[in-house]
């Protein structure tokens, strides 16, 4: 017999029971882990944050981690101390999923939002910045139409539309030059779209699972990873599909780790942060309840 117990806090499990009153219980705990592992470092850094921390991006330069807490966003300058996303010279980031996509400081100043919300009639939230700060690829639905991509320019002004069709996107994967990204298409598939009409072609060398999250410096690969634990990390040639294996992200306590959350990598593929998820449970043996 399983069942919930409780409202709120930390779940309790009713496991079994014995036929002289006593009951055997769990107490299951889940939260999030972030850690990174630099260049010129060995060992891993810890980013948690209250136990419940998710990594959603980091500088070009690795000097800043944009880290997630209960749907809330904070600031990690690492000298001291993909979802949102950074402008890569370390100016702005895009908060998402809210349906303004606010534009906020990573310094002093005003965050900035956009009036869209007639483009999510049937629609979840998704979007991305461009390389250069000046734009932003969005998913949308307006009433009548069907999803497509759109974009919207930071200085302001009305979306336009971009590629057709019902694509999910992936943090930090529109290309160095702003012409293409790569998205999953209706069939789970990924692959690599143009910005700008409706052409796209099937991404070579990524397996299924896996999961595409940045672009290289120079725009010929993307980075991606898999679920599994220790977590590799491959460069995927998008023209010939060749695979290079980069960097494996190991947990120093793999104890209770249900799935990968997130990657982020700088573009040379130098620095790293990933999060991934624990869950562990007290067992008690329960007795002289009345």
């Amino acid at each position: 017999m399983v069942r919930a117990s409780g409202e709120g806090g930390i779940p309790c499990m009713l496991r079994d029971s014995t036929s002289d009153g006593r009951f055997l219980m769990t107490f299951d705990e889940f939260w999030g882990v972030t850690a990174g592992l630099f260049q010129g470092n060995q060992q891993e850094r810890d980013f948690s944050w209250l136990d419940d921390t998710k990594v959603s991006d980091i500088s070009n330069d690795g000097h800043l981690v944009l880290l997630q807490k209960n749907r809330r966003f904070a600031r990690g300058l690492l000298g001291s101390w993909k979802p949102p996303q950074f402008l890569k010279r370390r100016k702005i980031c895009l908060i998402v999923p809210t349906r303004s996509f606010p534009i906020a400081p990573t310094g002093i100043g005003e965050t900035k939002s956009f009036n869209i919300e007639k483009f999510y009639e049937n629609t979840y939230p998704a979007a991305m910045l461009f390389p250069d700060g000046r734009k932003i690829l969005f998913v949308g639905h307006e009433k009548g139409q069907t999803t497509r991509l759109y974009l919207q320019k930071i200085s302001g002004g009305k979306p336009v539309p971009a590629a057709q069709g019902a694509v999910e996107l992936f943090p930090n994967t529109i290309s160095p030059d702003g012409q293409s990204f790569v998205g999953k298409d209706g069939n789970q598939s990924i692959r690599i779209y143009s910005i700008q009409g409706d052409n796209s072609q099937p991404a070579k060398g990524i397996k299924q699972g896996e999961i595409p999250f940045q672009w290289n410096l120079d725009g010929t690969g993307f980075y991606a990873y898999g679920s599994d634990v220790p977590v590799e990390i491959f460069l995927v040639n998008v023209s010939t599909g060749a695979r290079t294996s980069v960097k494996t992200l190991s947990p120093l306590d793999p104890t209770g780790i249900i799935g990968i959350a997130s990657v982020s990598a700088t573009p040379d593929g130098k620095n790293f942060v990933y999060s991934y998820q624990r869950a562990l449970a007290t067992l008690y043996l329960v007795g002289g309840l009345r």
